[in-house]
């Protein structure tokens, strides 16, 4: 009959072996997640941000601004305090970009706000500009905020 004080240090061996090897596998696999989402938090508490999912009714353009007429309909993990309810109507006028985009910029800004379009504009602080930008489908513009009217963000 074999001992069993050696077989049973080899399974008890072998088993700690594969559960720090596991171990090891699970920490690999979850750390560049965690770490995306580390850096995302910390890109995000450098550069604040609110993101407003709005109606485009109206958009105008004047030589050195762009006027976009706006509903809300909601506003992605508003921050506490916030208060924006569904329906705000509000207004934000941009800088106009550079004059061989303006166009372009004004033509899809027409198009969307003919069709009423939801569109996600997220706004960021970013070296003392908010940062606008308006994004549907696989479309967006980024542009430079100058003024905002009837939308109140800061808790």
């Amino acid at each position: 009959m074999p001992e069993v004080g050696p077989v049973l240090f080899l399974v008890l061996t072998s088993s700690v072996a594969l559960a720090i090897i596991l171990a090891m596998i699970v920490v690999a696999l979850l750390l560049p997640r965690h770490s995306k989402r580390l850096a995302a938090a910390a890109a995000s508490a450098r550069h604040p941000s609110v993101r407003l999912l709005s109606r485009l009714l109206f958009a105008r353009r004047q030589p050195d601004a762009i006027t976009l007429d706006c509903l809300l309909v909601s506003v992605e993990d508003p921050a506490p305090g916030v208060v924006a309810p569904p329906g705000l109507p509000f207004t934000l006028q941009l800088l106009a970009p550079e004059p061989r985009m303006a166009q372009q910029v004004d033509d899809l800004l027409n198009a969307w706000a003919a069709d009423s379009r939801e569109l996600l504009f997220e706004l960021r602080q970013e070296q003392g500009r908010v940062r606008t930008t308006i994004a549907s489908g696989d479309s967006s513009v980024q542009l430079v905020l100058s003024g905002a009217a009837g939308l109140q963000l800061n808790p």
